[in-house]
């Protein structure tokens, strides 16, 4: 018998195997199909607190980061402290925060990695020479998340230097100065799934 859940789909199997044929198939039938219901709603409510747990964590994590942001004594760790967030958080393996956008450059002011991600090291710059899908967030966008695939899809792909420490998607927020302009940015890549 199919368990199904509140919404009518599919979430399990229930059946009874034996040595012997059932004497009576449709009595054994009929008590499946009524403790069928009954598991599924079991199957369902721990599915569900399952998710209420998970959320509470990320809550958690999500209130303990922001006290350890905002107990930050120097703008240097206070970046720093938010790339490491954002890094954590989104589950990424690299996080960078530019900022003091320039001429068509910015600053990496703080840097974070997972274990074994290679480094985009605090103190150089990068240059925006041929636009970018970062870009994007400078130009007006609070908020940017693309898949592998739609990062490459993007009009404003083309590639990264050489150098550059690859990337597998990209997440970003806008940074922005007291007169509402675009200062910096905070990207995060290769979220682990």
């Amino acid at each position: 018998v199919t368990l199904c859940d509140s919404q009518g789909q599919p979430i399990g199997l229930i059946a009874v195997i034996g040595r012997q044929p059932l004497d009576n198939p449709t009595l054994a039938q009929s008590i499946l199909q009524l403790v069928s219901v009954r598991a599924a709603a079991e199957l369902e409510r721990r599915g569900i607190e399952q998710e209420r747990e998970a959320y509470l964590l990320r809550l958690k994590l999500l209130v303990e980061t922001s006290r350890q942001v905002l107990a930050a004594p120097t703008k240097q760790e206070l970046m720093q402290r938010i790339v490491d967030a954002a890094q954590h958080l989104t589950r990424g393996r690299l996080g960078v925060c530019g900022h003091g956008f320039h001429d068509g450059r910015f600053q990496i002011i703080a840097s974070s990695r997972a274990e074994g991600a290679l480094p985009c090291p605090p103190g150089e710059v990068f240059r925006v020479e041929r636009g970018g899908v970062h870009m994007e967030l400078i130009q007006g966008r609070n908020t940017i998340r693309y898949t592998d695939a739609q990062l490459r899809a993007r009009p404003q792909w083309w590639g990264l230097p050489a150098e550059h420490v690859p990337l597998r998607g990209l997440m970003g927020a806008r940074l922005v100065g007291r007169d509402a302009q675009a200062v910096g940015v905070i990207l995060v890549s290769d979220k682990q799934d």
